[in-house]
Formats: C-alpha cells, structure tokens, sequence
C-alpha cells in the first residue's frame, strides 16, 4: 500500500468525538507506554521501552538496529506524546494531558502524520527487516510495551487480516491507524496495545 493510499485512508476517518472507547484506547496506551508506572510519561519511559527491545531480541546496544529501535521510541516521545512541544529532555505528561493532547491533534491536519509514525514503528518492531512482522516480533513488540507475551497471538491474528502467518506494513498500518482514529467499540483493531484498561 503506498502512502497516498495510507493517507486516503486517515482522511476517509471522520473527525474524533472522543469516545468512551476512544478514551480506554488512548488510556490504555499511556499505561502500556507509562514504564516505570509513576503516572507520567516522560523520555525515561521510552528509552525502558526500547532497552525492553533489545532484550527481548538479544541485540547490543550499540547495534544498529538498537539504535534504530530508540530512535523509533524517542521519535514517538517528541513527536506523538509532545507533538513537537515543550521540552523532550525534562517534560512529563499527565494521563489526562496525554488523552487530551490526542484527541487534539487527531483533529487536526497533524493526523496525517499516522502513516509516517505507523512505518516508523512497523520498522522498529520488524527487527530482521524483512518487510514483515513475525509472530516473534509481536512478541516482542508486546514485550517492549510490558503486555504479557501470551496475549500476543490473539492481537497478532487480529492484525494478520489475510492469514498468511506474517504482518505486512498495509495491515500493520491499517491497524495503528484505526487504533488512533477509530471509534467503533466492536473494531479488532482496539487491542493494537492489547487488552483496554478499564
């Protein structure tokens, strides 16, 4: 799929009410993101996620797919959590703040960044890049975002739309979108970061 195809489809989504699914969506992403669990999102948060990266997948950190990896996750800090704003060394953000800041930018002629982030993380979780997702680098992916393991083969068939045992960038993408976008409560796709929090 390319990426006009990608942005046809955010702009086909209509504008973001801010549902009660909505919000467990995006609250359930703080928490999942939120990794040293004191109530804020910060840098630190995100350099854990990536450390959880290259763990679960047994590289150096000084290799360059390790780097890649913490570029991905600091990216997604400045850019999705901050949208460019404030400070990314020394800023924390609230659960409510972050929820809010969400629900404003997917409003907004920012929301067709989605397609640029979704690749970004697509090529931080495809840690062979190979141009798919294995059921391992789910795995993984899940691991970095400390959602038990176990939960992962459901969210991965859930993604794996054309069941061939591997995650495309198309079907990865379509489901990052809808995850941000969607508000549908019955959408598979509101699991991308596994089961909502209440």
């Amino acid at each position: 799929m390319e990426q006009t195809d990608l942005l046809k489809l955010v702009r086909s989504y209509p504008e973001v009410k801010g549902s009660e699914i909505w919000r467990k969506k995006m609250k359930t992403l703080f928490d999942r993101c939120d990794a040293d669990g004191n109530k804020y999102l910060s840098k630190e948060d995100f350099i854990q996620m990536a450390k959880r990266d290259v763990e679960f997948n047994s590289l150096n950190e000084g290799d360059p797919k390790a780097k890649e990896v913490l570029e991905a996750r600091l990216s997604a800090w400045r850019n999705a959590v901050l949208r460019g704003q404030g400070n990314p060394d020394t800023d924390r953000v609230t659960k409510e703040d972050f929820v809010q800041n969400i629900l404003c930018a997917v409003n907004t002629p920012w929301r067709e960044q989605y397609p640029v982030l979704a690749r970004a993380l697509f090529n931080a979780v495809d840690m062979n890049s190979d141009g798919i997702i294995s059921q391992r680098e789910h795995a993984g992916f899940f691991f970095a975002y400390r959602i038990p393991v176990e939960l992962s083969p459901a969210a991965f068939d859930a993604l794996d739309t054309n069941k061939d045992g591997k995650i495309s960038l198309e079907e990865f993408s379509r489901a990052f979108i809808d995850f941000f976008l969607g508000e549908d409560p019955s959408s598979p796709h509101n699991t991308f970061y596994g089961p909502l929090v209440d």
